[in-house]
């Protein structure tokens, strides 16, 4: 078994993480931790990468990780992350009310945080047509 070490421990506040456990096995990564604005809702998102990438380079396309739910954070994905060493950028993102993205909209104690609403406008999203095969 893995043994992380008490400053780990004390300050993850997890026994491990998905670093432990990938050991050496990855190549050397890094990661861009952003977020965006949706109206008026803030999104968290991280993007792994080789370390050596070469925007010049003709690289994959990048990799958008969809995590189910609902109200799952992206982190039971984060193995996925050795991905980034085929060359290709990983994105991981927290949905709305999930993680450290905002709840939208404000609930109240015992609610359901993720009752975000799509409008009318954008409603095409949920249709089978858009997404081309």
């Amino acid at each position: 078994l893995f043994a992380p070490s008490a400053k780990h421990r004390e300050e993850k506040g997890a026994l491990y993480t998905c670093d432990d456990i990938l050991e050496d096995t990855m190549c050397d990564l890094t990661v861009i931790e952003a977020t965006v604005k949706v109206r008026g809702v803030e999104m968290f998102y991280w993007v792994y990468q080789k370390s050596d990438w070469n925007a010049t380079l003709s690289a994959p396309p990048p990799v958008i990780m969809i995590n189910g739910g609902p109200g799952f954070p992206h982190n039971y994905l984060l193995p996925l992350k050795l991905s980034a060493c085929s060359g290709r950028k990983i994105i991981f993102y927290d949905q709305v009310g999930t993680g450290r993205s905002t709840i939208c909209p404000p609930v109240e104690e015992g609610e359901n945080p993720n009752t975000c609403k799509v409008d009318e406008a954008h409603s095409y999203l949920f249709t089978l047509e858009y997404y081309p095969q």
